[in-house]
């Protein structure tokens, strides 16, 4: 949803790329997990790096979330509008068309709503109230964040493994966000049904 706010073709591709090379620290790392996990080798095959060169050398400006009408259109407008008119019906139009959710909200609302309800219930308003003493760097401003910062700190200790982190933050914040949850974040963009 962040890349709405791509003030134009240059923001967005640099992004792009900034994404692409980040891949490896958190997504294809957690995927690769899931996937051992279950005895499964992933294939991503959005990754296929004759598809990245393709993809790159499209002009950033159909991959803009506005057209040159001045429009809102759909996210991933140009991938998706290539799979209706070449894809022999690959996909049925109500999965193609619909909006993309950001990966953890994908599971669902409401199970978003119950972990944010779970961590509430196990963090203490006195434990809360220590936060920025516990946690002086990059504190953490909800209690959700606080539970798993205390699980982040109780396996890696110490300002070295906290530093090496990367967390996401919208371009619009530069802090401490409350919740990177695409709905909380442009919210009036995440409810638009754009033209297809």
């Amino acid at each position: 949803m962040y890349f709405n706010e791509a003030k134009d073709k240059k923001m967005l591709h640099d992004e792009t790329i900034h994404k692409i090379k980040d891949l490896h620290g958190v997504q294809l790392q957690f995927q690769d997990r899931l996937g051992m996990a279950q005895s499964l080798e992933i294939r991503v095959p959005f990754l296929d790096k004759e598809l990245l060169e393709v993809a790159l050398n499209v002009d950033p400006e159909v991959k803009m979330h506005i057209d040159s009408n001045g429009e809102g259109r759909i996210e991933k407008h140009y991938l998706r509008n290539a799979i209706e008119m070449h894809g022999n019906n690959l996909l049925p139009k109500n999965i193609l068309w619909r909006r993309k959710e950001q990966f953890g909200d994908g599971v669902g609302y409401s199970w978003i709503d119950n972990v944010q309800r779970m961590c509430e219930n196990a963090v203490s308003d006195a434990e809360f109230a220590n936060a920025s003493k516990l946690f002086p760097e990059d504190t953490p401003v909800t209690k959700e964040q606080f539970y798993y910062r205390q699980i982040f700190e109780d396996h890696f200790p110490g300002k070295c493994a906290q530093e090496n982190v990367n967390r996401w933050f919208p371009w619009s914040k530069k802090d401490n966000t409350v919740d990177a949850s695409a709905r909380s974040y442009a919210k009036d963009t995440h409810k638009k049904n754009f033209s297809t």
